[in-house]
C-alpha cells in the first residue's frame, strides 16, 4: 500500500519549514510507502524554494508549481499526480497524524474520511479573525450554493443550517450527526469525533 499525501501551499514559507519535517518525520515512523506532493500555486514568498530545498533531501517529496493562487486546482492538480492507493490532504496550517493512522487501517472500510476544525472537540489555534473570516467565508458559500442548488441537493441544505449555528455559536448543543441523511453518513468517517 502506498499513501499520496498532498499539501497546497501558498505563501507558507514560516510554516513549511516545520510542517514538513513533522510529517516526513511521522511517516518515517510508520514504515509506511509514501509520496508528499507539495502544489505550490501562486506565492509570492519562498516558499517553493522551501518546497524545493527539502525535496532534494528527501526523495519521497515531490514539488508541483502552479503559476496562480488557485486552492481547487492545486488538489486537482495533486490528486491527478498522485501515484498512492491512499490520498491524503493536508493544509500547511492543519494536518493531522489521526489521517495518516487510518490509511492503515484502510479507511476504516469508508470510501472517503474527511475531518474539519468545525468538528466538536477539534481543536483550532489559529487567531480569532482567521476563524471568523474563515466561518463567514463558508456561511457564505454554502448560502450560496443552496440557492443555486436548493431543489437538487437536500445535504446543501443541511450543511447551510450547520454553518449557520457554527456562525451564531448554536451547534454545540446540537447534534448534527442526526440530521445527515443516512446514506451521506455511510459514505463519510470524521475522526475529529473520536474521543
Amino acid at each position: 500500500m502506498k499513501l499520496s499525501i498532498i499539501l497546497p501551499a501558498k505563501d507558507e514559507e514560516e510554516l513549511l519549514p516545520s510542517v514538513l519535517k513533522e510529517i516526513v518525520s511521522y511517516l518515517k515512523k510508520t514504515g509506511l510507502s509514501y509520496e508528499l506532493i507539495v502544489v505550490e500555486n501562486g506565492s509570492t514568498d519562498n516558499t517553493f524554494k522551501i518546497a524545493k530545498d527539502f525535496s532534494k533531501e528527501n526523495t519521497r517529496v515531490r514539488v508541483e508549481r502552479l503559476e496562480k493562487p488557485a486552492y481547487g486546482e492545486a488538489l486537482i492538480h495533486g490528486i491527478n499526480k498522485a501515484r498512492g492507493d491512499y490520498i491524503v490532504i493536508f493544509n500547511v496550517d492543519f494536518w493531522d497524524k489521526k489521517f495518516i493512522d487510518i490509511t492503515k487501517i484502510k479507511l476504516l472500510g469508508y470510501d472517503i474520511v474527511t475531518g474539519s476544525k468545525n468538528l466538536p472537540g477539534a481543536v483550532d489555534n489559529r487567531p480569532l479573525a482567521r476563524r471568523l473570516i474563515t466561518r463567514g467565508y463558508n456561511f457564505l458559500l454554502d448560502f450560496i450554493s443552496l440557492m443555486r442548488y436548493k431543489n437538487k441537493v437536500k445535504n446543501i441544505y443541511e450543511s447551510f443550517v450547520f454553518r449557520l449555528m457554527q456562525f451564531w455559536g448554536t451547534y454545540k448543543g446540537y447534534n448534527y450527526g442526526k440530521s445527515i441523511s443516512k446514506e451521506l453518513k455511510k459514505q463519510f468517517y470524521y475522526p475529529g469525533s473520536i474521543k
